[in-house]
């Protein structure tokens, strides 16, 4: 026979056999089921096409599995004939059974009005195992015609997606977390911005107004130009004195040398001298050193609480104390000032909400404990050894 002759079509194998049928949908990894719809006619009112009003609850009432695959005990735990006994809501949870009520009303009105539709598209939905963990499955329905074409029942496939909707969120997570960061780091930008031009930008500018009026008047008042030049001297001594503050609190030189507990220690002194409130400090890290986003970050944390308290707190002391406990690190920060009410605080004020988005940064928690006339006190927990992409 040449190439250019036509072979005859293959012949189809025999049909499967109803055992082998059986045998497939058994063995399949999806959870397969069939229900039926008893006493449609006498729910739906109305009769005409477009005008079909029925009560949905009623009508999944009158819902009932015939038939569900074995699989169902491996995806939520429950026997086949345990999940034949239950109703849709005993296995959902309370807002996929919204869902499931409003696209069942969409689709059981669309196929009662229109003669060619059978399927939707598929609905993913959150169950319950039979012991009470979560689980998503993504849901497909077709709905079985009788011979006068009125709907008798329900074919369904569930796909257990859990893993997939874990990933997703794990990404959403992730992106929030970036998102937190994006917008941290600008706050921090604009803070730091604030900072220069009201420190170091007015002494320097200070500095070059005297040195401008030292070299107008040195000819024709030397005094004068003496006492510019003395004053321009010392604005510039100040403003390279801020300069170095504003450096050692972008990243203090102590914390990458010596780590968080010296860090912590310098910053109290810092505070203290500058006739801030009396630093107690406990820690029992001892030479631990920790990684690097860790040990910054718990400074920070730290620095922000005991700025906080410096500036608003009126308290003659405070006390700061690191610990490891749990696989995680304490920080608490308190003092005995006049306290204020955290339900009362804006959200957009920057400290306390810059502890929190720093704790939620690395999966921990921050509590903030104040009443007024009462003092404050601040509480963080971090994971000891953050790990990337934790999940919310």
């Amino acid at each position: 026979m040449s190439g250019s002759e036509m072979r005859p079509a293959a012949s189809p194998g025999p049909a499967p056999s109803v055992e082998q049928l059986r045998l497939i949908v058994e063995n399949v990894t999806d959870i397969v089921w069939l229900a039926r719809i008893e006493g449609l006619a006498e729910l739906t009112r109305g009769g005409s096409p477009g005008q079909v009003d029925f009560d949905p609850d009623a009508l999944l009432n009158r819902f009932q599995c015939t038939w569900v695959s074995p699989s169902v005990e491996r995806v939520l735990g429950y026997r086949v004939d345990e999940m034949m006994r239950l109703h849709p809501r005993d296995f959902v949870t309370a807002a996929a059974y919204e869902a499931i009520r409003h696209r069942f009303a969409v689709a059981l009105k669309a196929v009662l009005e229109d003669p060619d539709y059978v399927a939707g598209g598929p609905i993913e939905l959150e169950h319950v195992t039979k012991d009470g963990r979560s689980c998503w499955c993504e849901q497909s329905v077709r709905f079985l015609r009788g011979k006068d074409g009125a709907p008798v029942g329900i074919l369904g496939v569930a796909r257990d997606v859990t893993e997939r909707k874990r990933a997703e969120r794990a990404i959403r997570g992730e992106q929030e977390k970036l998102r937190q960061l994006l917008e941290f780091q600008e706050r921090e930008r604009r803070m730091m911005a604030f900072e220069i031009h009201d420190g170091f930008v007015q002494l320097a500018t200070g500095a070059l107004m005297h040195f401008q009026a030292f070299g107008a008047s040195r000819d024709e008042d030397p005094q004068q130009a003496r006492q510019s030049f003395e004053r321009g001297l010392q604005l510039l001594a100040s403003s390279v004195d801020e300069a170095r503050r504003l450096i050692g609190g972008l990243q203090p030189p102590v914390l990458d040398e010596s780590g968080v507990v010296a860090a912590v220690e310098h910053l109290l002194g810092q505070i203290e001298s500058r006739g801030g409130p009396e630093g107690e400090f406990e820690h029992d890290l001892g030479e631990m050193r920790l990684p690097r986003e860790l040990e910054t970050t718990i400074f920070r944390i730290v620095q922000e609480a005991v700025h906080n308290a410096h500036r608003h707190s009126e308290s003659p002391r405070l006390r700061v104390r690191l610990g490891a406990e749990h696989g995680q690190v304490l920080i608490e920060v308190e003092d005995w000032g006049v306290g204020f009410d955290p339900g009362a605080v804006d959200e957009s004020r920057f400290g306390l909400r810059g502890i929190r988005e720093r704790a939620r940064l690395l999966s921990g928690t921050a509590e903030v404990d104040s009443r007024l006339g009462e003092g404050t006190r601040i509480v963080v927990r971090l994971p000891l050894w953050p790990e990337t992409g934790a999940e919310d």
